[in-house]
């Protein structure tokens, strides 16, 4: 007995999906790409690499599902990417290529002023506050928060960071036991280890808190961050000694040749409400393109305009949130990013 198993060869066009092309300020640490499934396929051929032409490939694998998450990619980098589908007789083509840029990792770290913050040997029926305030445009992609804090009885207290945008996060609350373990000197990461009691101090290193601080993530960073300690028992105290936080952000990199600015560039007004002029001068013969993303990476407009020697484009955004948003303006090799604020 004889049994043939036949494979489909028509693949047709391999299309892409996400990534979006052209997407930046993407996570060097994990970047998922997906395609649509192709039902003459059993599995896919995935290559990226730095250069448009594949000469450069950083990843070939591959995998049975319409997806793969490329990690540990370089910051500030463009990479293309592309799929072909596969069966165990055949081969389809390889997709059209889609670029993304992953974003510069960027990180603050300031310490409070406003410390020492006594903490009463009372019943304290309100919490004490302290309190950093970050300047930054970009969005949170990860937070710690360092904290010394004297105390007679750890058990006595609930920590919380809240951030400008009023989310509240616990760091601990009551935690170990109900004894007399002294201070608290520890920086407070969700990477860093599930948190053990110690003596003295009580807690310790670097630990886990008992909410993620990833819940931070997204939201902006700039405002008035606060430390909040809450002590409702009598008889035990201390003070918030010092805290500091580190907020990191990815930030759109700025790539290409050193000498890459545009002549009398400007653009107005900024802030806006969603419609602003580029103007420019161009001695060149290329297009103009003008792309606008918002501080995640998502592409919001993708535009080429006919260049005219003197530029001046007038740029409509419709329905257009408040927010910080990155304006690309490129006429061939040179190019300018320039934030923008909408109102």
């Amino acid at each position: 007995t004889f049994y043939i198993e036949i494979f489909n060869s028509n693949f047709g066009t391999q299309a892409l999906t996400s990534p979006a092309n052209l997407t930046v300020a993407l996570s060097p640490g994990s970047v998922n790409l997906t395609w649509p499934s192709n039902a003459a396929a059993t599995s896919y051929d995935v290559q990226i690499a730095t250069t448009p032409f594949f000469t450069t490939i950083v990843r070939s694998v591959n995998v049975t599902t319409n997806s793969y998450t490329a990690i540990n990619l370089s910051q500030a980098t463009d990479y293309h990417w592309r799929v072909m589908p596969r069966n165990p007789d055949c081969s389809g083509t390889y997709s059209p290529t889609f670029r993304f840029t992953t974003g510069q990792l960027i990180c603050l770290t300031q310490n409070a002023t406003d410390t020492p913050v006594n903490i009463p040997i009372v019943a304290n029926t309100t919490p004490f506050y302290s309190s950093i305030n970050l300047t930054s445009a970009n969005l949170v992609t990860d937070v710690n928060v360092t904290v010394d804090i004297s105390h007679t009885w750890v058990n006595d207290m609930t920590i919380s960071l809240i951030s400008p945008s009023g989310t509240e996060i616990q760091l601990v609350s009551r935690p170990c036991t109900n004894a007399s373990l002294l201070d608290i000197n520890a920086t407070f990461d969700d990477s860093g280890n599930t948190l053990v009691c110690a003596t003295d101090p009580a807690i310790l290193g670097t630990v886990k808190p008992i909410q993620l601080l990833s819940g931070f993530n997204g939201q902006p960073i700039n405002g008035v961050w606060k430390l909040k300690v809450l002590d409702p028992y009598n008889e035990d105290g201390g003070a918030i000694n010092s805290w500091s936080l580190n907020v990191c952000s990815l930030s759109q990199a700025v790539l290409g040749v050193v000498d890459n600015s545009l002549s009398n560039f400007v653009l107005y007004p900024n802030p806006n409400k969603g419609n602003f002029t580029v103007q420019f001068d161009s001695n060149s013969n290329n297009d103009i393109a003008i792309t606008v993303h918002d501080m995640r990476g998502r592409l919001i407009l993708n535009n080429i305009y006919n260049n005219t020697g003197l530029i001046s484009q007038n740029v409509q955004l419709d329905n257009i949130q408040a927010g910080v948003y990155l304006v690309t303006v490129q006429d061939g090799d040179r190019k300018v990013v320039k934030r923008i604020v909408i109102e």
